[in-house]
């Protein structure tokens, strides 16, 4: 049986372990709507392996009430395991989905809800007719990626004091969670990129220049360590714009300071906002404004975007990652966010092909 100590649930709070009728009505009571599940469904035997593992541990009305309204489609796989995955966001912590995919079947009444599919899980996201360009996955990449991900754990690729193994390509595939590795192997990749002005010196411009800091920068910061020794041969002021990944709560977000016009913004594709991060972002930068330029900033001329702008969100609960990166690689060129939920299998896969050859294709 699968223990778990992450949920306080409603069978669990009003239990009394000398109150003996109490505990048969409620085991009685959670058996009963069990069964209404594996029922509904129509579940196979084996799924009492599901029915011991979650019993007593997660509301299981909710569960039953999340099941009934879920309408979903047998001919589309990604869409149905998206879904499912979303439905069971509440229990991230539990790995509920990952451990009992195999025990959730699909509706058998899918032919009669053709229609009520395309309006599950859309939001209230505003439609846009600008399209965004994906750089089409040729049958060699894919041919590549397969073979790349068909591999035992070997290292793959190793740049800017970053091993990449199979194991963190791997983050990529399907809908697994990006590591703090790849996100920041890929955001050196765009200051690479921003790098090829040096080459072209005598033309215009072709990238802002970019500095992006480690993954673990904002932790530092957020705990009050500060940056480190290494910043003090820097001028962060010397780059057009600056990357800030954020790992906080099991989510990834975005930050990006603006130099050239004196901004600070944040990207949660969540789109929860996070005052505190502009905040501390502004603070550090004013801390090295000082001790660097013996000058202090003018907040009156820093605009600190505290409400998340209108930006691409994602559908689901492990996709954080990837809008990170994109964020940053779209940001990085100023062009528009035009990408959707629906661009990012094609990305992860381009994304793997881009580091495995250390070099972005747009």
């Amino acid at each position: 049986m699968v223990q778990s100590k992450c949920f306080t649930t409603s069978l669990a709070s009003n239990y009394h372990p000398n109150d003996s009728m109490r505990k048969n009505s409620l085991t009685n009571n959670s058996i009963s709507r069990l069964n209404l599940i594996q029922d509904y469904w129509q579940l196979p035997e084996k799924s009492n392996d599901f029915k011991s593992s979650v019993e007593n541990k997660i509301s299981l009305i909710k569960i039953y009430e999340k099941l009934n309204s879920v309408k979903i489609l047998k001919n589309n796989r990604e869409s149905i395991t998206t879904k499912i995955k979303s439905m069971f966001e509440p229990f991230i912590s539990y790995n509920f989905y990952l451990k009992f995919k195999r025990y959730i079947p699909y509706i058998q009444r899918d032919h009669q809800i053709s229609k009520q599919i395309e309006e599950f899980g859309v939001g209230d996201e505003e439609e846009t007719t600008t399209k965004t360009t994906i750089v089409p996955l040729t049958e060699e990449i894919e041919d590549e990626i397969d073979e790349i991900l068909q591999n035992s754990n070997q290292l793959l690729v190793s740049a800017y004091s970053i091993n990449i193994h199979t194991k963190d390509i791997m983050t990529l595939d399907g809908c697994n969670w990006l590591n703090d590795a790849v996100i920041e192997f890929y955001l050196n990749l765009i200051v690479s990129r921003s790098q090829m002005n040096d080459k072209n010196c005598n033309r215009k411009k072709l990238y802002p220049t970019v500095y992006a800091f480690s993954t673990y920068f904002f932790t530092r910061l957020s705990n009050g360590s500060g940056p480190g020794r290494w910043s003090n041969k820097l001028d962060f002021f010397s780059y057009d714009i600056l990357l800030i990944p954020i790992h906080h709560s099991n989510h990834w977000r975005l930050a990006v300071v603006d130099n050239e016009q004196h901004s600070i913004e944040y990207y949660d594709s969540l789109g929860n906002e996070f005052r505190y991060c502009i905040d501390l972002i502004f603070n550090f930068l004013q801390n090295e404004s000082i001790k660097k330029k013996n000058t202090e900033l003018d907040i009156e001329k820093w605009r600190l975007q505290y409400k998340i702008p209108n930006i691409p969100k994602q559908q689901n609960y492990y996709d954080c990652g990837v809008f990170v990166c994109k964020y940053a690689e779209y940001i990085s060129r100023r062009a528009s966010l035009t990408f959707t939920q629906e661009h990012i299998p094609a990305f992860r896969k381009l994304m793997m092909y881009e580091i495995i050859h250390q070099k972005l294709i747009v």
